[in-house]
């Protein structure tokens, strides 16, 4: 898994990471900054991956807000993949590679 992640990275391409587990949210942020990749605090807009005309349409309404690029990434990185199902069927769509990482502590009943 790392060395997936880590391959897009190495070859300056763009990594998006989705982090759902709020213990994460400074690490995330700073490993974001860090190697130049797109966060999800950056990714605010439903069907980003999918519906590419939306987010332009709002993009050139208010330029001060900032989506990060306007290219499919080529990988998603998700942090507890349960909560985030849309950006998985969304980068599914649009033939993204995923990974995930999830809580083994968390019950099968949650």
């Amino acid at each position: 898994a790392c060395h997936f992640i880590g391959s897009p990275i190495r070859q300056k391409g763009r990594s998006f990471f989705v982090n759902t587990n709020s213990l994460l949210d400074e690490i995330m942020e700073q490993m974001a900054t860090r190697i130049g990749c797109i966060n999800d605090s950056q990714w605010r807009i439903g069907g980003f991956l999918t519906n590419c005309s939306s987010p332009k349409k709002i993009r050139s309404r208010n330029k001060k807000i900032n989506f990060g690029s306007n290219q499919q990434p080529d990988c998603v990185v998700i942090m507890d993949a349960d909560r985030k199902s849309s950006v998985i069927l969304e980068a599914d769509r649009s033939q993204i590679p995923i990974a995930s990482s999830v809580d083994s502590n968390i019950p099968l009943g949650s």
